[in-house]
C-alpha cells in the first residue's frame, strides 16, 4: 500500500515561514526584496503536496470522502478569511470613499466566493486602480488554489475508480506539462491572464501532487530518487534555487514563464529532502520558523491590508511605519490562529459547525455584493461629499483608444487619422507625450474654438516624447515616436507641447530634451512648450479631500498636499524649468499656475466631481483641462501666434 506520509512535518511549516516573510518583505519593501513575490509560488507547491497526500491517503486505504475532505478545508480557511474581510468592511464603511468602499464590496464578495484571480485579471488596464490602492488583491492566490481544490480531488477519485493506471499514464506529469507549456506559450503574449487564470498555475500545484506520489507510492515508476543519503544535497539546492529567486527575480520580468522552474524546483527539492536533512530539521524545524508557519495563513491575509489601508488613510509611509505594521499584522496572525482558527479546525465537529462557517462565508459574500451594487452606499455621506466622492472617468476626454494609446501592446498603427490635421496657412500645433500631454488636450481643443489653429494629438501611455527616451514601460514606444518624427517632417508644427511624467526618464534627461529640441526646430517648430508636473496627491485627490472633509466639515477649495510625493514634485519642476531654460524652450509650469502659499487648488466651480482638478493622483479632468490652458493662454505664458 506504499509508505503512510507523516501527519505533519515541523519543516513544511518552517518553509511556509520563508514563503510569507518573502511576501511580507516584497510588500512592504519592494525595491529591498523585489522577488519576494515568488513566496506565492513556494505556497502553491506547499498546498499541492499536503492536499494531494490526503488525498491519495485517503484513496489508497479506502476511506476518503468528499464531505470530509471540503468540511476540513472550509473549517480550514473560512475562520480567519471571513474575520478578514469583515474587519475590512466595517473599518472601509467608516473610511473608505465611494468609490474604493464599492470596490472593496466587489472584491470582498470575489475574495469569499475565490474568484478573486478572474476578477483581477477582468480589471487590469492602464486607467485601473494601482495594485497599491486594493487592500485584497493577495487574495488572488487563495482563488487560484480553492479552485485546484474544487477539481483535483474530483479528477483523482474518478481516475482512482476507474483503475486507470497512474504509473505507465503518468496523468498527473502529463497534465503539470501541458498546464505549464499553457504558462509558456502565453505569458509574453498574455501576461495579466498567465499571472491570474488557474490553468497556467496548475503545473505549481501539479509539481507539489507529483511530489507527493512519489512519497506515497515510492516504487511505483515515476523517475525520482528520494534516496536519503543525497538528502541534504537536495535541500542545499533547494535553499539556493529559492534564495536566488528571491533575490534576483523582478516583477517586470514576464513571470510565471520560466522563471517560476527556479523557485517551484527549489521547493520541490526541499520538500523532496524530507523532515532529517541537516537545512530542514536545523532550520526550517526551528521553533521560530514552525510559529511563523503556523500563522502564516492569517498573517498573509492580514499583512497586505494593513499596508494597503495605511496608504489609503495614513499619514505616514516610512519605512519604520511599514515596519510596525508588519509587527501588527503577526500580532493579528497570532491572535487569529490560536483563539480562532486553531479551536475550530482542532475541536473535533461540533453538529452544524460547517454548516455555520458556510452561512458566515454566505454572509460576508452577500454584504460585499450589496456594497459593490449600492456603489459604495451613499448613504453614508452627506449629499454634497456624495457628489464629490461620484466616479469620474477622464478617458474618453483624452480621445481615448484614437489618439491616446492606452495599453503597451498597441502600436502607432492603432492612432486614428483624426489625430493629425494641417494646418493649411494656420498655425499648426503637435501634442507630443504620454498621459500628462493627453491630459491637455479638452484644454486645447477648447481653445482651438476660439483661436483656429490646426491640432494634432499624437500621445501613448508611458512613453515620453524624446528622441532616444526611456522606453522600457511600453514596448512600442520607439516604435511609436518614430512614428511621431515621420509625421513631425511631414507636417512640420509651428507649435509643440511636449508632456510626460518626466520623473520617469532621469537618465541625460537634459541631452534627450536638448536633442528632441533641435529636430523640432529643424523640422519647422517655432515654438516649443516643455509643460511640467501637475500637483500631485497622495494616494488620490478624492481621498485627500474626503479626509480634510472629516476634519472641517468643508471641502476646500486649495489645500496644501503635504506629502513626499509633492515635495518631489516641486523638485522636479524646479529642474524641468532650470532645463527649459538653459536650452531656450518654453516651460510651462502647472505647480506655479495651481498653487501658492495658501495650497494648491482642488477644483474649478462646483459641479463636482466633474470640477475636481484631477480625476486621481494628478491626472487633470476636462474642465481643469481648459481652466489651465486658459489661465496660460490670458496670462500669455502660452501664445499661438
Amino acid at each position: 500500500m506504499g509508505h503512510r506520509i507523516s501527519n505533519y512535518r515541523a519543516d513544511i511549516d518552517g518553509l511556509r515561514a520563508i514563503a510569507v516573510s518573502a511576501v511580507l518583505a516584497f510588500h512592504a519593501f519592494p525595491n529591498w526584496v523585489q522577488g519576494g513575490f515568488v513566496g506565492v509560488d513556494i505556497f502553491f507547491v506547499i498546498s499541492g503536496y499536503l492536499i494531494s497526500g490526503i488525498i491519495f491517503q485517503g484513496l489508497s486505504t479506502g476511506d476518503f470522502r468528499f464531505s470530509r475532505f471540503y468540511a476540513n478545508r472550509i473549517r480550514r480557511i473560512f475562520p480567519a478569511l471571513a474575520l478578514m474581510l469583515t474587519t475590512l468592511l466595517v473599518v472601509g464603511w467608516f473610511w473608505l470613499n465611494l468609490i474604493e468602499y464599492g470596490k472593496l464590496g466587489q472584491h470582498t464578495a470575489a475574495g469569499m466566493g475565490f474568484v478573486s484571480n478572474l476578477v483581477l485579471w477582468s480589471q487590469s488596464g492602464y486607467f485601473d486602480a494601482a495594485s497599491e490602492t486594493k487592500p485584497l488583491l493577495h487574495l488572488w492566490s487563495l482563488g487560484v488554489e480553492e479552485q485546484f481544490y474544487l477539481l483535483w480531488p474530483l479528477c483523482l477519485f474518478l481516475l482512482w475508480k476507474l483503475r486507470l493506471n497512474l504509473r505507465k499514464s503518468s496523468f498527473i506529469l502529463g497534465l503539470l506539462l501541458f498546464s505549464f507549456a499553457l504558462n509558456v506559450v502565453f505569458v509574453e503574449v498574455y501576461p495579466i491572464a498567465t499571472f491570474y487564470e488557474p490553468f497556467s498555475r496548475l503545473w505549481e500545484l501539479l509539481a507539489g501532487s507529483i511530489l507527493a506520489y512519489c512519497h506515497r507510492f515510492p516504487n511505483e515508476g515515476l523517475p525520482l530518487s528520494f534516496d536519503q543519503k543525497s538528502a541534504n544535497l537536495r535541500s542545499a539546492l533547494g535553499f539556493a534555487l529559492v534564495a536566488t529567486a528571491i533575490v534576483n527575480l523582478r516583477p517586470s520580468m514576464a513571470f510565471p514563464g520560466w522563471l517560476a522552474l527556479i523557485p517551484i524546483l527549489g521547493t520541490f527539492l526541499i520538500i523532496s529532502a524530507g523532515p532529517n536533512a541537516w537545512l530542514n530539521k536545523n532550520i526550517l524545524s526551528h521553533p521560530w520558523a514552525v510559529f511563523l508557519g503556523l500563522i502564516s495563513y492569517p498573517l498573509y491575509l492580514w499583512h497586505w491590508p494593513l499596508l494597503v489601508l495605511n496608504r489609503q488613510l495614513g499619514d505616514s509611509n516610512s519605512g519604520f511605519t511599514r515596519l510596525s505594521l508588519l509587527g501588527i499584522a503577526i500580532f493579528l496572525a497570532w491572535l487569529t490562529y490560536y483563539f480562532l482558527e486553531r479551536p475550530i479546525r482542532f475541536s473535533g465537529c461540533p453538529r452544524g459547525m460547517v454548516a455555520g462557517l458556510v452561512s458566515v462565508g454566505l454572509l460576508v459574500c452577500g454584504f460585499g455584493f450589496v456594497v459593490w451594487q449600492r456603489n459604495g452606499v451613499e448613504s453614508r455621506f452627506p449629499s454634497n461629499v456624495v457628489q464629490l466622492l461620484r466616479d469620474y472617468n477622464s478617458q474618453a476626454d483624452y480621445r481615448y483608444e484614437k489618439c491616446f494609446l492606452i495599453t503597451t501592446s498597441q502600436g502607432p498603427g492603432a492612432f486614428d487619422k483624426e489625430c493629425y490635421e494641417s494646418g493649411k496657412g494656420k498655425a499648426s500645433i503637435l501634442l507630443w507625450g504620454d498621459s500628462h500631454a493627453a491630459h491637455l488636450y479638452p484644454g486645447l481643443k477648447r481653445l482651438r474654438e476660439s483661436q483656429g489653429f490646426a491640432l494634432s494629438q499624437l500621445t501613448a501611455t508611458s512613453c515620453p516624447p524624446l528622441i532616444g527616451g526611456d522606453t522600457s514601460n511600453n514596448g512600442h514606444c520607439e516604435e511609436i515616436n518614430e512614428f511621431v518624427q515621420r509625421r513631425i517632417a511631414e507636417l512640420k508644427p509651428s507649435i509643440v507641447i511636449l508632456g510626460s511624467r518626466w520623473s520617469r526618464d532621469e537618465r541625460d534627461l537634459q541631452q534627450k530634451i536638448d536633442r528632441t529640441a533641435a529636430f523640432l526646430a529643424a523640422n519647422g517648430a517655432q515654438k516649443i512648450y516643455l509643460v511640467g508636473p501637475p500637483p500631485r496627491w497622495d494616494p488620490s485627490l478624492k481621498d485627500v479631500l474626503l479626509h480634510a472633509y472629516r476634519s472641517s466639515n468643508v471641502i476646500p477649495e486649495r489645500l496644501k498636499p503635504e506629502s513626499v510625493q509633492f515635495g518631489e514634485t516641486v523638485n522636479e519642476d524646479k529642474k524641468l524649468k532650470t532645463i527649459a531654460t538653459s536650452l531656450g524652450i518654453h516651460y510651462l509650469s502647472l505647480v506655479e499656475l495651481l498653487c501658492d502659499q495658501r495650497g494648491c487648488l482642488t477644483r474649478v466651480g462646483d459641479n463636482l466631481p466633474d470640477a475636481l482638478i484631477s480625476s486621481d493622483y494628478d491626472h487633470l479632468t476636462a474642465l481643469s483641462s481648459e481652466y489651465v490652458l486658459r489661465e496660460l493662454y490670458n496670462s500669455k505664458r502660452l501664445s499661438f501666434n
